[in-house]
């Protein structure tokens, strides 16, 4: 995972990616299909 890897050089990248599609689950998404959040890690 890209987060556990600050030293990544895709970092910021995949971190704005990840912040811009919860922006718009929590905006848009969530309230056409309900909402869940589940987070998996090691």
């Amino acid at each position: 995972m890209v987060v556990d890897h600050p030293e990544d050089p895709d970092q910021a990248e995949a971190l704005a990616a990840a912040a811009t599609h919860r922006d718009e689950w929590l905006r848009d998404y969530r309230h056409s299909f309900g909402f869940a959040c589940v987070v998996l890690r090691a």
